[in-house]
């Protein structure tokens, strides 16, 4: 089954600003100017999506229109800066994720630093050289020849929203320190840069919506148990409402839990249906507890993003030997639980 999105997630503003600043010594000592354009959010019931919503490059001689292309690096006795300018009020958070996509891909190696702009940037015109930013880099970037895309992982990008004067903190500029002009798409492309900000960890437990046990034989047992056994076979199904987690988090770990009236020592194996092996976890209940805990983080993974239809719960040996375990079905005190601790994104591209 699918996993039903009703999470509405508190309306978050994010306003990326990008420029990029480009000198040529053979050039006036000037700029003619930039255009700045309205900004664009993109907002949908359960992802806010932070775009770059205006920037532009320009060079001393040129004065700029909107273009689709932003410049890094050195070119003929031409050097070319980024400015990122983030305006928000924004919740609680447990994560960052920067991801800058380029035009193509690189030609060599590339290297720049990330530093913190330190005075204002709100006029339409950036004058070179533009010194008002920390000497000190929030970050030193390499990236190899070939690559298509940027993504720089926690915790670096997090030191960009720790300040709380957000007048200062939001604000960046992209200094290259070799390669030579690298092309960064701007917000006017198709692939724009992108801020992703996660929720931060929550813990919650999933109850099955469904249970059943499957047999060979024409047998009685208490319909009130889910059975599992070997010899003539036993397995047990079971689905799991997942909806409380939203579509796009990240599950950082899932334990099923199951009880068993009886203390059995016997060894388990889940798997989705179908059956499926490539998500298939295994675990076993000691010989003196009756409770059993697998470890099922890759398989909610794969529920929460696409599709749910449940688990099979079988012998991990289903013809070596003989025995029947129990366990606790759904509307038990005692009910199978999935433990989830999970991060769910706040936005994502």
């Amino acid at each position: 089954m699918r996993k039903s999105r009703n999470i509405i997630w508190p309306v978050v503003s994010l306003i990326l600003l990008t420029s990029a600043l480009v000198t040529c010594s053979k050039r006036k000592e000037s700029p003619l100017g930039m255009e700045q354009y309205p900004d664009s959010l993109l907002l949908t019931l359960d992802t806010l999506t932070l775009t770059s919503p205006s920037d532009s490059t320009y060079h001393q001689f040129v004065s700029t229109a909107r273009s689709r292309t932003l410049l890094l690096g050195f070119g003929e006795e031409c050097e070319a800066r980024i400015l990122f300018r983030f305006d928000k009020e924004i919740v609680d958070y447990g994560g960052a994720t920067m991801r800058l996509p380029l035009t193509q891909s690189l030609e060599e190696q590339t290297e720049f630093t990330i530093h913190r702009i330190t005075g204002a940037w709100e006029d339409t015109v950036v004058e070179w050289p533009f010194r008002d930013y920390d000497p000190t880099p929030l970050m030193q970037v390499s990236v190899a020849a070939g690559e298509t895309l940027i993504v720089l992982d926690p915790p670096a990008p997090e030191t960009l929203f720790s300040d709380a004067d957000t007048t200062l903190s939001w604000n960046i500029i992209l200094i290259p320190s070799t390669g030579g002009l690298a092309r960064f798409n701007s917000n006017e492309a198709e692939e724009r840069p992108v801020i992703e900000l996660y929720m931060p960890a929550d813990t919650v437990d999933v109850h099955p919506d469904a249970d059943a046990y499957i047999i060979t034989l024409d047998t009685t047992l208490d319909p009130s148990l889910l059975w599992v056994g070997s010899g003539w076979v036993l397995r047990s199904d079971l689905t799991f409402d997942v909806s409380a987690i939203p579509s796009n988090a990240l599950i950082n770990q899932a334990e099923l839990i199951l009880q068993s009236p009886d203390t059995p020592g016997k060894s388990f194996e889940i798997s989705a249906f179908i059956p499926d092996v490539s998500r298939s976890a295994a675990g076993y209940i000691h010989a003196d507890s009756t409770t059993l805990h697998m470890l099922v983080t890759d398989l909610l993974q794969y529920w929460v993003s696409t599709e749910n239809a449940g688990l099979t719960l079988k012998a991990t040996y289903e013809i070596d030997n003989v025995f029947r375990v129990p366990f606790f079905a759904s509307g038990s005190p005692e009910e199978p639980i999935i433990r989830v601790l999970y991060t769910g994104k706040v936005y994502e591209d």
